[in-house]
């Protein structure tokens, strides 16, 4: 097979499978392309010719786990006109093990689990990264997504700098990096409104709670989130002015809710994370808690219907991702 051969629904799996890392063939890739049965055959195909490669695992899928292969991630580095990368994407996938493995297809299972549902309510558009990204009022976050940061530093696309300050400690400037970000766009026609998110997958590898906060943790990413959100005050003259948030200065939006998927792994207290989240949020805001945070089993993705699936916001109150008046 050369480049030349591949057909659209080729490349389109390439980008799905370069986006998302780690992609199930009849959970992932087949809905997301229309479900069709050739869609594995595709798959096989670029497999053998090493544009995807098949990921082992040790605890193995009943389904095949495709991440991109070295002739997938040259293709598309020259589909984009760009560099391509100096990695080895054989090695690199063979590495990716144990609470990475999972972590990396968590996001994966969440994400496509939310833009395939809605694709199918008539109430709900999905909004891609790369859509956020356009709408940013400073012209270099869009680039950024579209240039290098594709490619070499993915985590980066999703990066959040603010200044915070803990009890007992003296301010300073924090920066975290979401797993993933995206927007839904829901309501009837004549009342559309749109809700921006970024994604946490938490597989237990961070502490809830530290005094280090030079370490990852949930409650550092709680405080930088929730500074990024709110409008900071500037003094001109004898005038008190509100600026933007930082995630306007970003992104062009207002504000954004986090949304953390929490399937801990064994050790970890999986029955008393959320819960211990929600203290966390409350402990943040000096009691009543943050709407702006969103708590959810891994067994959320999995819902019958992902949009009346029940979430827990920061306040510890039962809640859907978006308010939706119709079921799918």
């Amino acid at each position: 097979m050369k480049d030349s051969d591949l057909s659209e629904r080729d490349k389109t799996i390439l980008r799905y499978v370069h986006q998302y890392r780690l992609l199930k063939s009849q959970d992932h890739i087949q809905p997301l392309l229309g479900g069709s049965a050739r869609v594995l055959r595709n798959c096989k195909a670029l497999a053998d010719a090493g544009y995807l490669n098949r990921v082992q695992h040790k605890n193995p899928y009943k389904q095949i786990v495709y991440a991109i292969g070295n002739r997938g991630i040259t293709f598309l580095a020259r589909d984009y006109d760009l560099r391509r990368p100096y990695v080895n994407k054989k090695a690199s996938n063979s590495r990716l093990q144990g609470i990475n493995f999972e972590h990396t297809y968590l996001i994966a299972q969440t994400m496509i689990a939310i833009e395939i549902a809605a694709r199918g309510h008539p109430e709900v558009r999905f909004i891609t990264p790369e859509e956020i990204y356009n709408r940013s009022t400073t012209p270099e976050a869009a680039r950024r997504w579209f240039t290098k940061e594709r490619f070499f530093a993915r985590e980066k696309r999703f990066r959040v700098t603010a200044r915070i300050k803990p009890p007992g400690t003296e301010e300073f400037e924090a920066t975290i990096y979401a797993d993933w970000m995206f927007g839904l766009e829901y309501g009837k026609p004549e009342e559309r409104r749109q809700r921006f998110f970024v994604l946490e997958a938490d597989r237990g590898g961070m502490p809830v709670e530290t005094n280090n906060f030079k370490r990852s943790s949930i409650i550092k990413k709680l405080y930088v989130y929730r500074a990024a959100g709110l409008r900071r005050r500037v003094v001109v003259g004898n005038t008190e002015r509100r600026q933007s948030t930082i995630f306007e200065d970003l992104f062009g939006i207002p504000n954004i809710q986090a949304l953390f998927i929490v399937d801990p792994v064994e050790g970890h207290d999986g029955e008393k994370r959320i819960p211990n989240c929600v203290n966390l949020s409350k402990k943040l805001t000096g009691g009543p808690g943050g709407r702006q945070f969103l708590f959810a089993p891994a067994t959320w993705p999995a819902a019958e219907d992902i949009f009346t699936a029940p979430l827990i916001d920061g306040t510890g109150t039962n809640t859907t991702i978006v308010p939706l008046e119709s079921k799918a």
